[in-house]
């Protein structure tokens, strides 16, 4: 690495192309990157790539619902972001080519919630669970309000040109929470989320049921759960 004794760039940090330069001391430095900097273009490691990229694909959804992530803030070392935290949990669920069905849309385990039926649609998302009860660790005096959050994979295009995988975000309207009573919801897309659904044949859905109390913040969670 050389030093640039006469300050000509001014203080000058950071990268163009292979050449870093980097100011220490009142000096500037000049030198290249490392070649073990270049990134593999062997099998596995094109792989490895596109298996971070599909994680970082499916958190960015995730991390934008404020919900889930003040829920990932809380177990977040310093250090790192949120989304950070979300790709790391999740990289393990998904390929370069697909995601798995335990992704993590809550950092912990939440209460169970039984699925009676998951329909989605171009114009809609219509979720019905069976009631839950007080075993559920639900306190009906402080949790007022339901509100389901999620995100939709979208894969297998019905002809060329859109992206083989596309993820959206899902949020529901708060309604008032009730034990011992069928819960229900229908949520429906936007025009422009409707033309997005259409282009694919294969849509999955994640999704969690959150309790909220009477300020709209989170108060306990479900486990994530999906359609089949």
């Amino acid at each position: 690495m050389a030093d640039l004794r006469k300050k000509v760039l001014g203080t000058v940090s950071g990268a163009v192309g292979d050449i870093l330069f980097r100011a220490k001391n009142g000096k500037n430095y000049v030198g290249t990157r490392p070649l073990s900097f270049m990134p593999g273009t062997d099998e596995r490691s094109v792989a490895r790539r596109a298996r971070f990229a599909m994680a970082t694909r499916l958190a960015k959804p995730i991390n934008s619902i404020y919900h889930l992530k003040s829920l990932w803030k809380t177990i977040t070392p310093v250090g790192l972001s949120p989304y950070n935290q979300i790709v790391k949990a999740n990289y393990s669920n998904v390929q370069s080519d697909s995601v798995g069905d335990l992704v993590r849309l809550v950092p912990d385990i939440g209460f169970s919630v039984q699925v009676t039926s998951i329909t989605v649609d171009a114009a809609h998302l219509a979720v019905t669970l069976d009631s839950l009860t007080s075993s559920s660790g639900i306190d009906p005096a402080s949790e007022l309000f339901f509100q389901l959050v999620g995100v939709i994979h979208l894969t297998n295009p019905v002809a060329e040109g859109p992206d083989i995988h596309s993820f959206f975000r899902i949020i529901s309207d708060e309604q008032a929470l009730a034990l011992n009573t069928e819960i229900n919801f229908d949520v429906t897309f936007y025009d422009q989320t409707s033309q997005l659904i259409e282009l694919y044949q294969d849509r999955k859905v994640f999704l969690t049921l959150l309790t909220l109390d009477v300020d709209k913040n989170v108060i306990n969670y479900s486990n994530t759960f999906f359609n089949t």
